[in-house]
């Protein structure tokens, strides 16, 4: 028969390792809970609309010789605006603008502040005649 006999070291050491794992499970849970906290995200869009002039505009049509003499037949005028670019990130800013206070909005307040941005996507531009009321969305993102 063998006799085992455990000294006062062997008692330290399993001491010693009782005390370590309940220190780590203690920090483990917290990096855990800050995780989930710092998890705690909502997606807000931002809207932008701003009336521009168009800087650039064609008109044509066409000549018909007909019975009584010549016809000029009358094509819708074209309108371009050739500046976009520059407006883009003046709306990017005013979308930027308005998803924050979408943001601030939804949380409410209830001692929660809204954050970074953790990411971010330009949507559609689109131009479109002032008496228009439809505005087409896009559901690709990017």
């Amino acid at each position: 028969m063998t006799n085992f006999s455990f000294g006062k070291g062997a008692f330290w050491l399993g001491a010693m390792l009782a005390v370590g794992a309940v220190i780590s499970t203690a920090i483990a849970g917290d990096v855990v809970r800050d995780i989930k906290i710092r998890d705690r995200t909502i997606s807000v869009k931002g809207y932008a609309i701003q009336p521009i002039r168009a800087d650039v505009a064609s008109w044509s049509g066409a000549f018909r010789v007909i019975q009584s003499g010549i016809e000029f037949v009358s094509y819708e005028p074209s309108f371009r605006f050739t500046k976009l670019e520059n407006w883009k990130l003046k709306l990017l800013g005013l979308a930027r603008e308005n998803a924050k206070m979408r943001a601030e909005i939804l949380i409410g307040g209830g001692g929660v502040e809204v954050g970074t941005v953790r990411s971010a996507s330009q949507g559609v531009f689109q131009i479109t005649r002032w008496s228009m009321s439809t505005i087409s969305v896009s559901t690709k993102s990017g």
